[in-house]
């Protein structure tokens, strides 16, 4: 688009120039604003988490998380750090040991600021197997953010326990 707006530039008078800069950068920052991360972003992101999680398709979560995600989790007192593909790993666990495998997503918490979204997100992971259960309350504070139409989970900070 810059190399189109140089040919155009080059061949218009100084007028023209400026009322076509104008435009062109109003319609920039319109675009800009439209790709911004929205409220409700989050609740279709919720949506298809729940989804994709009880369907135990892996790339679809994976789709839903920032390569560089940080994922900070505390469970009894003591803490791990995880990048994308350790908690792959550990969901992608959980589905292979459980026979009666369950997840629920609730958001709250909401605060969009520009390009990023930071909301209170607990999970509820139900392991079960051979007729035991357990079940895994996670409760985060995370900040997500717009990457091509869809919402990513860029960080999260948790709280996990086991009931």
């Amino acid at each position: 688009m810059k190399t189109v707006i140089k040919q155009i530039f080059a061949k218009t008078k100084t007028p023209t120039k400026i009322i076509f800069a104008t435009l062109a950068l109003g319609m920039l920052l319109h675009s800009q604003a439209n790709a911004q991360i929205q409220p409700t972003d989050i609740n279709r992101y919720a949506s298809a988490m729940k989804q994709s999680a009880n369907n135990r398709d892996l790339n679809k979560v994976a789709d839903m998380i920032a390569d560089d995600v940080i994922i900070k989790i505390t469970r009894n007192g003591k803490s791990a750090t995880l990048n994308k593909s350790e908690y792959l790993k550990r969901l992608q666990k959980n589905w292979q040991i459980s026979d009666n495998y369950s997840y629920n997503i609730q958001v709250s918490d909401i605060i969009a600021s520009g390009d990023h979204i930071k909301a209170t997100i607990i999970t509820q992971e139900v392991i079960g197997k051979n007729g035991q259960t357990a079940t895994y309350v996670t409760n985060s504070r995370a900040t997500l953010a717009e990457n091509g139409n869809k919402a990513v989970l860029l960080k999260a900070v948790s709280q996990v326990t086991v009931k």
